[in-house]
């Protein structure tokens, strides 16, 4: 297998104007994230599921579809990355933060935010909280809130920007 990441070149100075997102990867990674995103958000050791994330920077640099799929397999299976446990009671606006810090609670709390997500969409929900919290709660609730909105960081109805095409995939038209 060949490398997967393109470099843009200038061509009169030979600088690197950038690295190239693979033409097939863009199709393939949402989904990729969206089925990640069904599993845990934590695994065992208590430590934290950042697959998402490494897939998304992954599409950024250029990764094939094929190495997005593999790595994704080897690191679910490698941190033997659980799915959510059964939900155990709806909450709601008045109760969520009594489930805060319990694991098994995990699965009512990503249907919490979903719904909050789906009722004001995600910015408006990340805002209605940040009063009176400190930076590192907020960040905090921002990255669950966005793995409760099942991998995807936009708001309902807004759809992921197109990659934009780079200078090695113009010339080679």
């Amino acid at each position: 297998m060949g490398p997967s990441i393109q470099i843009a070149a200038n061509t009169q100075t030979g600088a690197s104007s950038g690295i190239c997102r693979h033409p097939r990867a863009s199709a393939r990674l949402r989904p990729l994230i969206a089925e990640v995103g069904q599993r845990s958000g934590e695994f065992p050791d208590f430590l934290a599921n950042h697959l998402p994330m490494v897939l998304e920077a992954m599409g950024r640099l250029g990764a094939t579809p094929e190495r997005l799929e593999a790595y994704a397999r080897h690191y679910t299976l490698a941190h033997a990355v659980p799915f959510p446990p059964p939900a155990i009671a709806s909450l709601t606006d008045q109760t969520w933060r009594s489930a805060l810090g319990q694991r098994e609670r995990e699965t009512d709390l990503r249907d919490y935010f979903a719904d909050v997500v789906s009722r004001i969409g995600g910015s408006q929900a990340i805002r209605s909280g940040e009063r009176n919290q400190t930076k590192h709660s907020r960040v905090y609730r921002a990255q669950r809130l966005l793995h409760a909105s099942k991998g995807s960081s936009r708001s309902p109805g807004r759809a992921s920007p197109p990659a934009r095409p780079c200078a090695c995939s113009r010339r080679r038209r």
